[in-house]
């Protein structure tokens, strides 16, 4: 409802003031999502494979009384070539789920029997007519769609009242098809704006085995894909982070997802895999394939380094570290990727530890990388915010003699704070994400044990009582 109603006020402020700027706060925009449920859900790996290996993606609608119209887009491992896409349409309480897995033509595909889907054009898909789609091959030879990433955004969701039946399962699949086709912001109806109502998980497994391996999707929140503009998302547009017609920007997205560092364990020397994951990088080409790519992310717009063997590549550290304080500077990269410690892809992966079992620490020097915060209808002033780690997600398979297993990676988060004109001092922000002592500038005293302290005072702000040391207010 909050988000409604701003949208009300964008729009009559539009209409009124001809375009003046809005006031703005970064309070309203997208952030990590703590409680697992929000508007924008990304599940940063898939692979299927021969011999039964696929993976299981479920779509969760927690709200009792909305139903939410979603988009869904798979994604290819290098260069984020959009695979297929379509639409799925939630009632209250709703579930949807699908398989990507190699098909009986041998071609990776998407199945579904749930009838939050069309099969077909007017048919829900169904046991008797099941959803499935090859996923296409991607335009570049050096790309997979065996491996990759998917993305679900918010389309519109229904109002509180709506005067047909949406808010009460059961709701009729195709009322829900019928009026996210007139939504949009003023509809009493379905609205197009985001909710945060979505939870979302997956299932890497090989059912023949006994496999099944189960990691959720990172969450965000208030990420808005179609509020800015007031048009529902549809399969024949591609749709992108940052796209006009959201309420942020590619930057802002980057910004709730900027780590400083990335914390994997492994049980298995050569059987854990760990993948690193840039949902915002979004390659495209230059010339046909070659290896000079181009991206509107800022932070990768700062690897466009011509023709290279590392270009849009992002150098890091891997540390492994056994059980008994050990470590060893050691990481071998499967991935697409040129030799020495680059990321190059969209989802990279990396195996081959230094011991058998332990955990591996990566570690990014990005430096800080600026971008703009998209302010209602129109951008605010260009590079006003800036970040100082990379939008990174990180997550673990082990396919090890000790089980199959999945876990999404600790992490540090990167600091984001403000650089506005006018503004005397850099202002941290800590909406985009969760807060600790490394992006907030709090300390806890140093004068009691930890356990017995939990009060802290902010080091940047001029605290009466602060002398230069953590002190208790």
């Amino acid at each position: 409802m909050k988000k409604l109603v701003c949208c009300l006020s964008v729009l009559a402020m539009v209409l009124t003031l001809g375009g003046t700027a809005m006031a703005y706060n970064f309070a309203d925009h997208v952030k990590m999502a703590p409680n697992g449920k929000g508007d924008t859900l990304i599940y940063p790996v898939y692979a299927a494979a021969p011999g039964g290996w696929e993976t299981k993606i479920w779509v969760t609608n927690t709200a009792v009384d909305r139903s939410v119209v979603a988009k869904v887009v798979f994604r290819s491992m290098k260069n984020t070539d959009e695979l297929r896409d379509f639409l799925i349409y939630l009632s209250p309480t709703d579930v949807w789920n699908c398989l990507i897995r190699v098909g009986e033509s041998g071609k990776v595909e998407v199945y579904s029997t749930d009838d939050s889907a069309l099969a077909a054009a007017g048919v829900w898909a169904s046991t008797t007519t099941p959803l499935q789609v090859a996923l296409a091959n991607p335009a570049c030879s050096d790309d997979t769609n065996a491996i990759g990433y998917v993305e679900i955004f918010t389309s519109a969701h229904s109002t509180a009242a709506p005067t047909v039946a949406l808010n009460t399962p059961p709701v009729s699949k195709q009322l829900i098809f019928d009026n996210h086709a007139t939504a949009g912001p003023l509809d009493p109806d379905m609205v197009t704006d985001g909710i945060n109502v979505l939870a979302g998980h997956a299932e890497f497994r090989n059912l023949s085995l006994g496999h099944n391996s189960v990691y959720s999707a990172t969450v965000l929140r208030d990420y808005d894909a179609t509020l800015n503009n007031g048009t529902p998302l549809n399969p024949v547009s591609g749709t992108f982070f940052g796209e006009i017609g959201a309420w942020n920007s590619v930057g802002e997205v980057e910004a709730a997802l900027n780590r400083n560092n990335i914390a994997m364990p492994y049980s298995s020397q050569n059987g854990t895999v760990h993948f690193l994951t840039f949902p915002t990088k979004i390659t495209g080409t230059v010339n046909g394939c070659d290896i000079q790519r181009t991206s509107n992310s800022p932070f990768f717009s700062k690897y466009l380094t011509g023709i290279s063997s590392t270009h849009l590549c992002v150098p890091f550290t891997g540390t492994d570290y056994d059980l008994s304080e050990h470590s060893k500077v050691i990481s071998t990269i499967f991935s697409p990727a040129p030799t020495g410690d680059y990321l190059c892809g969209e989802v990279n992966y990396v195996n081959g530890f230094g011991y058998t079992e332990g955990w591996s620490n990566y570690n990014f020097a990005p430096g800080t990388t600026a971008f703009t915060t998209r302010d209602g209808l129109i951008n605010a002033v260009p590079n006003d915010g800036s970040y100082d780690g990379v939008p990174v997600i990180g997550t673990v398979i082990n396919l090890g003699a000790d089980g199959l297993w999945g876990l999404n990676a600790a992490y540090t988060d990167g600091m984001v704070q403000t650089t506005a004109v006018g503004t005397p001092v850099s202002q941290i922000y800590y909406y985009y994400q969760y807060q600790d002592e490394s992006n907030t500038g709090y300390l806890y005293d140093a004068d009691l044990p930890l356990a017995e302290d939990q009060t802290r005072i902010d080091v940047n702000a001029a605290h009466p009582l602060y002398n230069g040391a953590p002190v208790r207010p």
